[in-house]
């Protein structure tokens, strides 16, 4: 919530939020979040239950959690922010192009607002480096080029 209410700092800037799935699960604090947001004027809420498919081609920011979401999002060709805890232990899987690479990470509201505003004023700094990061991680070429289901009907073939 402190960063929604930091991001309304913004003039301008529409937010919608989609929720995991599973939240509040683990943490207790964060069952009735979807609720809370849903009765606030600050955001639109889409419903945790949607697929981030059906939303990712109408936004042109992201703002993630670590998790499946930011290679879904990278497909949406647009900023991707990660908030990354300082005060927790978070075990992510080791890749050639780590998160840092391709994502403007923030572990407070500060470091959000302050990065998110250089984005809006022009300064994209990790443009060149999430394209490339599309192509490792979705490797949009071979995928465009059907390279797989070549693969596949060679294997069937055979």
């Amino acid at each position: 919530k402190e960063n929604i209410e930091t991001l309304n700092q913004i003039d301008n800037l529409n937010i919608y939020i989609k929720l995991h799935p599973f939240s509040g699960n683990r943490e207790k604090e964060f069952l009735n979040l979807e609720k809370e947001l849903k009765n606030s004027d600050s955001c639109t809420v889409i419903d945790k239950m949607q697929t981030v498919n059906e939303s990712i081609s109408e936004s042109n920011i992201f703002i993630c959690d670590i998790s499946a979401v930011v290679s879904e999002c990278l497909a949406g060709n647009a900023p991707i922010f990660i908030y990354i805890p300082v005060d927790k232990e978070i075990k992510i899987s080791q890749s050639k192009m780590p998160y840092e690479y391709y994502c403007y990470t923030f572990s407070t509201s500060e470091e959000l607002l302050e990065k998110l505003q250089l984005l809006l004023d022009g300064d994209d700094y990790l443009y060149d480096k999430r394209e490339e990061a599309m192509e490792y991680i979705l490797n949009t070429k071979d995928t465009l080029s059907f390279t797989f289901k070549s693969k596949l009907l060679e294997i069937e073939g055979n």
